[in-house]
């Protein structure tokens, strides 16, 4: 994506059928949508399109039909799948990729119990994976003698970057106008419309949609939504060259241990060959405001995950090559 690059916004005198506050992964697929519409619609960014500031960056994000924490997951995901397939026909690009997903848990845990629900009440085929077999099948990792291995096909990973990309691509070419590096200040509403205000003029609209991530807290004040930010961690670490890698078959992994829930990505290309992305689902460090958010590395989440990938993948001494925040 051309981060410069943005349609004409003319402030205070224009008015939007709708404006959408924050273009990550959310707030770029119904800047989207709206357009698609046939809506006029403006996406406020604060930062960069793009950026690494928010929930949309660090190259990956799984994807997986059959959500263990509710069953009513299952049909928004379904529908989900749907739209990246027509989002990758209008942009051209590769976005989604079914790598397979290979879950690992107790039997009769959260993990197990809620797969097998959520693909009963929906009629979603699941694989149960022996012990024999997943020894054969995924050398490089390691079942617990207690735990049932469940895999999905169908699941895999998002390019998460290229997809924001793509969105916010899409939803320009057909009319959506973005403004980028500008900050919201305040938003109000008079008479059944909303007004913006920023740092670079104010906009008006009949509908106002808030997908700021982690910002949103502060525009949500006055309605008293309160929210929660945690900060996360995504890890890199070098692996053995011929092991994890996605053209050999290796899948996405999520596992279910007594110290929380982690999952991961193989190597994707020849340019990340040797080198896998982990990170822990659980947990997460409360924060209370991301625009003061230390950007170093939490040791003691660090120390979780590289235990981990010690006793669940067989690594030790796993050296870390990056982590973003």
């Amino acid at each position: 994506m051309d981060q410069a690059k943005t349609n004409d916004v003319t402030s205070v005198s224009v008015f939007y059928d709708a404006i959408v506050l924050g273009l990550g992964g959310i707030g770029s697929s119904t800047l989207y949508h709206f357009a698609v519409s046939g809506a006029d619609v403006l996406g406020i960014e604060q930062f960069q399109l793009g950026h690494d500031q928010g929930s949309s960056h660090g190259e990956t994000r799984a994807i997986r039909k059959a959500y263990f924490e509710h069953p009513s997951y299952v049909p928004l995901i379904q529908r989900g799948y749907e739209n990246w397939r027509k989002l990758e026909e209008r942009s051209g690009k590769k976005l989604l990729f079914e790598q397979g997903l290979m879950e690992v848990g107790p039997q009769g845990g959260p993990l197990i119990s809620g797969l097998e629900s959520a693909c009963q009440r929906h009629a979603l085929s699941l694989e149960e994976i022996s012990a024999t077999r997943f020894h054969e099948r995924f050398p490089g990792f390691v079942l617990p003698e207690d735990c049932k291995c469940l895999y999905k096909p169908d699941g895999g990973f998002l390019l998460v970057e290229d997809c924001v990309a793509a969105y916010c691509e899409a939803a320009e070419g057909i009319g959506a106008h973005i403004a980028a590096e500008t900050t919201v200040l305040s938003w109000t509403t008079q008479e059944g419309r909303v007004q913006v205000q920023t740092d670079n003029g104010d906009f008006c609209g009949e509908r106002l949609v808030i997908a700021a991530g982690a910002w949103a807290s502060r525009l949500l004040n006055d309605m008293d939504v309160k929210m929660q930010v945690k900060r996360k961690h995504l890890h890199w670490y070098s692996v053995p060259q011929d092991a994890y890698v996605a053209e050999h078959g290796s899948p996405v992994f999520f596992y279910e241990t007594p110290t929380g829930y982690y999952y991961g990505f193989p190597s994707l290309t020849e340019e990340t060959r040797g080198m896998i992305k982990v990170a822990e689902h659980s947990y997460g460090e409360d924060i209370e405001s991301p625009d003061r958010l230390s950007r170093s590395v939490d040791s003691a989440e660090q120390a979780r995950v590289e235990k981990f990938l010690d006793e669940y993948l067989g690594l030790e001494q796993v050296e870390a090559l990056k982590h973003q925040v």
